[in-house]
């Protein structure tokens, strides 16, 4: 498993990539995706220690809402064209995600799209 400056770095350079971020944007949407992975490596080590008593449908809504404080938080940053850019990643980002999983997660010895 990447660590979570591994993957606040990779969502960095693909919004980078996909929305043309200059030098001052890339900073300041690094340094939010590094507050987020952390949060979620702390959420993703909760679960792991719970044994098994987590509550889905809770962790769910948590992730969601925490995801719209996230995007509102880069969308403050992006100018122009860059808004609609950042909102269609999230969709396609959203149906990767579900693409391949048809709603059921994936089992241990999947391997990952």
């Amino acid at each position: 498993m990447r660590s979570a400056t591994e993957r606040a770095k990779s969502e960095t350079q693909r919004l980078v990539k996909d929305l043309s971020l200059d030098e001052a944007q890339t900073a300041k949407i690094l340094e939010i995706n590094l507050k987020y992975a952390a949060k979620d490596s702390v959420r993703m080590a909760e679960m792991r220690n719970s044994g098994g008593q987590i509550d889905r449908e809770k962790m769910i809504k948590e992730m969601q809402a925490q995801q719209e404080v996230k995007s509102a938080e880069v969308q403050a940053i992006l100018k122009g064209d860059q808004v609609a850019k950042y909102k269609e990643y999230l969709i396609e980002r959203q149906q990767r995600r579900q693409g391949g999983q048809n709603g059921q997660g994936r089992t241990g010895g999947e391997p990952r799209n």
